[in-house]
């Protein structure tokens, strides 16, 4: 369920809601694997359970230790983007670097009707990147875990001029170390 255009209590009941019924079934760890849902819920959730949270953000201090221009884009949701928790993570690691950002319009409507890779794609695709490529974005964040379905697309119309940061990796890193330091075995 995208929560990129769904409101702020929306969001924080739905991920209570989700949480217990996943720990009703026996988690002992949680991931939320999506960027909203963290700016706007994985505090609160961590004050009312008691068990390991990994979250997902936009990986803004990799951007910027990669960056070249020093010129980076985060291409997240108009939710994530407006949140508090964004500002801080432009305000603790982004010092000395221009950071550009997009709500990527069209693109989650895309991937959910999965469209990763047509004409019309390509254009809304187009669309989002030219601007920030011409402003000379070297790094491109991808702020929401819809947007890897669209990397091929993303790679084409970005032609070798940038490279695209998924922090989706570095976060199902974080949750094998949890993991293995809470002592889940399989």
């Amino acid at each position: 369920m995208p929560y990129g255009n769904k409101s702020e209590t929306f969001i924080r009941a739905r991920a209570r809601i989700l949480t217990q019924f996943l720990l009703d079934h026996g988690a002992r760890g949680l991931l939320i694997a999506c960027n909203t849902a963290t700016a706007l819920a994985a505090d609160s959730l961590r004050e009312a359970f008691s068990l390991p949270i990994i979250a997902v953000e936009p990986a803004v201090k990799p951007a910027v230790r990669e960056s070249r221009t020093k010129t980076i884009a985060v291409l997240a949701t108009a939710r994530t983007l407006a949140c508090q928790r964004f500002d801080r993570l432009i305000h603790q690691f982004a010092e000395g670097c221009r950071v550009l950002s997009d709500p990527c319009d069209g693109w989650v409507e895309l991937v959910e009707r999965g469209d990763f890779d047509t004409p019309e794609t390509e254009r809304i695709v187009r669309r989002t990147l030219d601007p920030m490529l011409a402003e000379g974005a070297d790094v491109f964040v991808l702020g929401c875990t819809h947007y890897p379905f669209l990397i091929p697309v993303i790679e084409r119309v970005m032609a070798g001029k940038a490279v695209i940061l998924n922090p989706a990796p570095a976060v199902a890193q974080q949750l094998v170390r949890q993991l293995e330091r809470t002592g889940f075995s399989g």
